[in-house]
This record gives C-alpha cells, sequence and structure tokens, in this order.
C-alpha cells in the first residue's frame, strides 16, 4: 500500500499503513491517528486498540496498522510543541491514549487517497488535534530575523553545521544558537540536521528513478549527511524507523518537503 512521507522544518509526518514489525523507541514524540477505524498499539508488554495516542520519547511501543491508514506527527522534544504536548497532555506520563472511540469528537475524518495529502492539510490536521486536546491554537510566529537570515544562508552552503553557518555570518555560535532558540523555540542543531534531510529527501523527489545504494551514498554526502550509514542512525534514532521506509520505490509513493520554513506559536 501506498505510504506518503511529509517533512516540515519544525516536525515530521508519515501517512500510510503503519505496521512497525517491531518494537520502536526514538527520540521523538510520536501522535498517532487511525483514520478510519482504531489501529493496535502494544504498550507495557499489552496489545491496545486506540484512535488517538501520544507517545513520549523514549518509550517502547509496537504498532499494528493492519489494512487501515494512519496519520502520524513526529514532534522534536525541544519544540514548542514537544513541550506543549509534555506538559499539557502527557503531565509525566509515557503515554497518554486519548481515545479510543471509533469516531472521536470532533475530529473530521478524511480517508487518504493514492494522492498524497498537501503540506497545509496535513499541518492543519495537527492544528485541530492541539486545539482539542489542548485548547491552543496555532498562530504564525513574529519577529523571525534570524531565521529569515539563516533560510536565505544555508541555500548557499553544504555543511550545515552551527559552526559553519555562525562562520558565514560572522558570528559567535552560541549568541547564534541563542537568538534561534529566542525566536523558535527549537535548538538550532536540531533544525539544521532537519535541513539536511530535507535537501536529501527534495533532491530524490525530483529524481525520475530510484537511486542504487551507490547513488543514495553520494547524494547524503552532497547534502550533508555522513553517507547512508549516518542518514540511517539518523532515522533510527530519531522516528525509530529505516530511512529506506521512506526511500519507497512503489509507484505514487512520495516525500514532500516544505521550502519554506514555518514556526508556529501556540495559545
Amino acid at each position: 500500500m501506498f505510504r506518503h512521507g511529509y517533512i516540515y522544518h519544525d516536525i515530521l509526518a508519515e501517512v500510510g499503513p503503519l505496521n512497525d514489525g517491531k518494537v520502536r523507541n526514538h527520540r521523538s514524540l510520536q501522535l498517532i491517528y487511525g483514520v478510519n477505524k482504531p489501529y493496535r498499539i502494544r504498550l507495557k508488554g499489552e496489545w491496545q486498540d486506540v484512535r488517538i495516542c501520544l507517545v513520549d520519547q523514549g518509550f517502547d511501543h509496537f504498532i499494528s496498522g493492519e489494512d487501515d491508514w494512519q496519520i502520524c506527527f513526529f514532534i522534536y522534544p525541544d519544540s514548542q510543541l514537544g513541550h506543549l504536548f509534555k506538559s499539557e497532555i502527557l503531565k509525566g506520563a509515557s503515554v497518554s491514549i486519548l481515545s479510543q472511540d471509533k469516531n472521536p469528537s470532533l475530529i473530521n475524518t478524511e480517508q487518504p487517497a493514492v494522492r498524497p495529502m498537501s503540506l497545509a492539510d496535513l499541518r492543519g490536521l495537527l492544528e485541530t488535534f492541539i486545539f482539542v486536546f489542548t485548547g491552543r491554537k496555532a498562530y504564525p510566529r513574529t519577529g523571525l530575523a534570524t531565521v529569515s537570515v539563516l533560510s536565505r544562508l544555508i541555500l548557499t552552503m553544504t555543511d550545515l553545521t552551527l559552526s559553519e553557518v555562525a562562520r558565514a555570518l560572522n558570528r559567535n555560535p552560541e549568541d547564534l544558537a541563542l537568538d534561534f532558540k529566542r525566536e523558535t523555540e527549537m535548538d538550532i542543531r536540531t533544525w539544521l540536521l532537519h535541513n539536511r534531510m530535507i535537501r536529501f529527501f527534495d533532491f530524490l523527489e525530483k529524481e525520475d528513478r530510484i537511486p542504487g545504494p551507490a547513488d543514495l551514498e553520494k547524494i547524503a554526502r552532497a547534502n550533508g549527511i555522513s553517507g547512508l550509514n549516518g542518514l540511517d542512525r539518523l532515522f533510527e534514532d530519531f522516528f525509530g524507523m529505516p530511512y529506506m521506509r521512506w526511500v519507497n520505490s512503489e509507484k505514487g509513493t512520495v516525500v514532500l518537503t516544505e521550502s519554506v520554513p514555518t514556526f508556529l506559536t501556540y495559545r
């Protein structure tokens, strides 16, 4: 079945039948929604049928989506949204089952088709979840002077590390990191790493073929990732899954990347 990936500048999302195949554990929070019906998830050694579930970073779980679609959002714990979910929903727990209902109230279910949802529609669905379960609404951030400068700069750079970016701007790395954190509430190192993934998958989507391992290695290194081993470690570490789950040779499967950085605040 088709699986679609979505890489924003602050989150990563996946749509499709999410059958993990093994117990997973990763550094990101995971919000999983069963599109048409509940899915099965193994928590603390027991299987449960849930419709919407939030899993904290570093917590063992096993998803079995069977023959339905699920929508999964991976949220960086050092982002404002990560802090919001931890404080308003998890409240010290490792997992929160937000709904077990077949038709959870206030959520409009939409069947994903072979054609993927748009980046905007999927972001809008996440904002609906945030409002329903925390009462917070999403608003565009203002005063993003550092983000604006960095977004233009990194288009011309290969080595997206804090030290290299700071050198290009003639800035102290820690001062630059503090300014970025103040504007976005996200760690600049995480954002720069995330941008390497955006570049890698954006390049792949423009190809009219699935490159072989040797070509994938070159593409990864050209986009600031230490080869396929580095890409695999990155995906396993942050998202608990191999990158090859996204480099999918099935016709019709796509990965969409957000071109212009969008940072939101929730209040």
